[in-house]
């Protein structure tokens, strides 16, 4: 919701990219922050009331957020959504697993794509709202958007149990982390850079557009949708895969094809290369979430899922939460916006280079 927001974001309060990168950050922190207690909170309320939960939180935060009258309110508001997202997430895809023990990436997948329909209709509902209203009018309508879903699951979900059986016991938290800490880092270690540049490439997508490549903003606008819609096949058909073929070089091939597009991105221009490219970068990077959740799912014994699982969340986010705040950092500081692409691509190919190696000693559990 905040992607597409961010220009007016910064018309509305008077601030730069600078300023609003770290409010991003901070909302990607919150997820960090909450993955891990919510992990051990699992063991303990289970993870039907922990959805709910972070459901009426997330709707309040939104509630917050369209009132806010500085930017200090701005950033708190988008902390709580962050903390509420990193319950949910922790939660609802353990839960998945659960449900589907035999598809965990089919079903992965589908859960993704739902949220990626969302994501891709953000921008269109944000351009309608401001026709009506203003900002704050797209985050009073996703409170409340909000608030109804929360209800909907907690009718919907009170007769389904997975045929796992209940949750892990109290102590299954700090077991899972000891025994299943390999599996955490090695997905952490093949995604952490990946989503650490993605999380500042799309926050900063329109801006980078409208200020380097003859477009303008509605059609930078356009270009940030259509690449948010091709994460909508991409989690089908990587859920899809990742039930099929290995999961380390699947995840490890598209994070060579991000390094690749991020790099080709300087020097693309014109509507249609760059609609092109959009869709192949939102492609690939959201075919990264189903495969590595798969990975991570499938490999460790059911009473460690969800806490194993809260754990590669935390560590994840904690890498690319800041990825926001330092691409709007070095542009404040006179960076271009090229420069800082063109050196993120070389840090990927690295990182990759690496992985590779350490693949290949198979250092990497699967």
């Amino acid at each position: 919701m905040f992607a597409p927001l961010v220009q007016s974001l910064m018309d509305a309060f008077t601030v730069s990219e600078g300023t609003i990168g770290l409010v991003l950050t901070l909302m990607w922190g919150g997820t960090a922050v909450s993955a891990v207690p919510a992990g051990y909170l699992l063991t303990r309320v289970g993870r039907r009331p922990m959805i709910v939960a972070c459901g009426v939180v997330l709707g309040g935060a939104n509630v917050l957020v369209s009132v806010s009258p500085t930017v200090e309110v701005l950033a708190f508001g988008a902390a709580l959504l962050g903390l509420s997202a990193g319950g949910y997430f922790a939660a609802v895809n353990p839960f998945l697993a659960d449900l589907y023990p035999t598809q965990v990436g089919r079903a992965v997948g589908i859960h993704g794509m739902s949220q990626q329909v969302a994501a891709t209709l953000a921008p269109v509902a944000v351009t309608a709202a401001l026709v009506v209203g203003t900002w704050r009018t797209t985050f009073a309508v996703a409170g409340a958007t909000v608030f109804v879903a929360t209800a909907l699951f907690w009718a919907l979900s009170r007769d389904v149990d997975p045929p796992g059986g209940t949750d892990a016991p109290p102590a299954a938290f700090l077991t899972s982390v000891r025994s299943q800490w390999r599996v955490v880092v090695a997905g952490v270690g093949m995604a952490g850079a990946t989503m650490f540049v993605w999380m500042g490439v799309f926050n900063f997508y329109v801006p980078y557009l409208s200020a380097t490549k003859t477009v303008s903003s509605s059609s930078a606008s356009l270009l940030l949708s259509l690449s948010f819609a091709a994460g909508i096949p991409a989690f089908w058909v990587s859920g899809r895969l990742a039930d099929r073929i290995r999961r380390v070089p699947l995840v490890l091939g598209i994070v060579a094809a991000f390094a690749g597009l991020v790099g080709l991105l300087p020097v693309v221009d014109g509507f249609w290369p760059l609609a092109a490219t959009s869709i192949a970068l939102g492609f690939v990077i959201h075919a990264l979430f189903p495969a590595l959740d798969s990975y991570l799912l499938t490999s460790v014994p059911d009473e460690n899922r969800g806490s194993a699982y809260a754990l590669l969340l935390a560590a994840t986010i904690t890498i690319e939460a800041p990825g926001s705040a330092v691409l709007g950092a070095l542009v404040a500081g006179g960076v271009a916006y090229d420069v800082v692409f063109r050196l993120a691509s070389v840090g990927l190919w690295t990182v990759l280079a690496c992985l590779l190696l350490v693949y290949r000693l198979r250092w990497i559990p699967e």
